[in-house]
């Protein structure tokens, strides 16, 4: 009977573990959404994505939109970059 509670178990953790990405993905298009209305060459810089409180939490994801000009500027991520970044997993 325990194998078939651990049988259970594993397809449920992996659905809710794509909750999170799923959730992840959507905060950090609307990231990329707020920072491309600041103008078309705004760039993401410190981009930060975290889910806080297990599978009943909060996803956090936070970064600064910044302008030519603006220090960390030539460091930061095009739009571009930070939304085919959103769905990389670290290695």
């Amino acid at each position: 009977m325990k194998i078939t509670g651990v049988a259970f178990l594993l397809p449920l953790v992996a659905a809710l573990g794509g909750c999170v990405s799923t959730a992840i993905d959507q905060a950090g298009n609307k990231l990329a959404d707020l920072c491309e209305s600041n103008g078309p060459n705004t760039r993401i810089a410190s981009p930060t994505a975290e889910s806080q409180g297990g599978m009943f939490g909060n996803v956090v994801v936070t970064g600064d939109c910044v302008s030519p000009g603006d220090e960390g500027y030539e460091e930061a991520m095009t739009i571009e970059e930070y939304r085919a970044s959103l769905g990389k997993r670290p290695e």
